[in-house]
């Protein structure tokens, strides 16, 4: 976090203040990220409405620019994560129009993004809509088998989003799903949060199966 103000300061002072510059615009971004990933979303936010205020007036409003569509889901991303998700949902919508226009790899994510956020707003049949177009957009891509952390947080998403619809064996298949990628990526004993959630997911729908031993084990894993 350091070294980006660092850096933000010495690129207002090569371009000036006011600026407006990719350079800039995209060290706003990287900043705004790293808050929202610390939970300082307000934070965040300015730093990210900062940003995109510049790709608008380096692109163009009308701007389909993928670093615009980059900035509006880490804007909904810290949205989602302070409860707006009506707005976070607006965000999330108007990244994914920019992204198909490119038939960029982070469609699949954008989607993927738009089923949690209506998840988070207790709509689960059709976030599950979402989660499924996310799916198909990685099996268009060939990454259905890659390990990769954002197929991970999909299947995880779309494993709670049934255990919600008390679809309990469903749930239970997509998050193993994502515990297996996520024990590859990180490994089997690894100290990882994504790790712990998975193992706490799993936990929650075993609980609500009924299965209490079964439950406590996941929750011991934690």
């Amino acid at each position: 976090m350091a070294f980006l103000k660092e850096e933000l300061k010495i690129e207002e002072e090569l371009y000036g203040p006011d600026a407006c510059n990719e350079d800039i615009g995209n060290t706003y971004n990287s900043i705004g990220a790293c808050l929202g990933s610390l939970g300082e979303n307000k934070e965040a936010e300015k730093y990210l409405e900062k940003s995109l205020d510049i790709f608008l007036k380096v692109h163009g409003k009308e701007s389909r620019d993928p670093d615009v569509a980059n900035v509006l889901n880490n804007i909904g991303a810290c949205l989602e994560s302070m409860g707006k998700y009506a707005e976070a949902l607006e965000k999330y919508e108007k990244g994914l129009n920019i992204y198909n226009f490119h038939h960029h790899p982070d469609v699949a994510t954008s989607y993927s993004n738009i089923g949690s956020c209506l998840k988070s707003m207790g709509r689960y049949e059709e976030a599950l809509r979402e989660f499924d177009k996310s799916w198909d957009y990685w099996v268009d891509l060939n990454w259905q088998g890659v390990q990769h952390a954002d197929i991970a947080t999909l299947l995880n998403n779309k494993g709670t989003c049934f255990e919600s619809l008390g679809r309990y064996d469903d749930a239970m298949k997509y998050l193993e799903k994502s515990l297996s990628i996520r024990s590859e990526l990180h490994g089997n004993e690894a100290l990882n949060p994504d790790i712990a959630s998975s193992y706490n997911n799993m936990g929650l729908c075993l609980r609500s199966k009924g299965m209490f031993k079964e439950a406590l084990e996941k929750f011991e894993q934690v």
